[in-house]
């Protein structure tokens, strides 16, 4: 007989996922994804669309469900991967994991 495996969650107790969670990168998305406002517009005619797509300089097709304004390009994600980065032994900038480039002024950038 195969032994059971508890469900998180399902036991009744409110899982701790800090427990689980050990050791994970911190994130936080931000604002940066979310719209400040959403509108609905609806065009009577193929005419109609187009003058709009003109006005704000998009193109618009039937099958668009949205779009953002101005206009913002799609990211490309495809290249890109996480990495493991040994974790900083003191909390200066140079230690946070980042690689930092040292401009002309002195200062440090990303």
């Amino acid at each position: 007989m195969a032994k059971e495996v508890p469900q998180l969650g399902f036991d009744g107790n409110e899982p701790n996922y800090k427990d689980h969670w050990k050791g994970m990168p911190s994130y936080e998305q931000g604002n940066a994804a979310l719209p400040d406002s959403t509108l609905h517009v609806h065009f009577a005619t193929k005419e109609d669309r187009a003058a709009f797509m003109k006005l704000i300089g998009q193109i618009i097709n039937p099958e668009t469900r949205y779009i953002w304004h101005p206009k913002s390009d799609k990211a490309v994600l495809k290249d890109k991967r996480y990495v493991d980065v040994p974790e900083a032994e003191d909390d200066s900038p140079e230690n946070d994991g980042r690689e930092y480039v040292d401009t002309e002024d002195g200062d440090l950038e990303i």
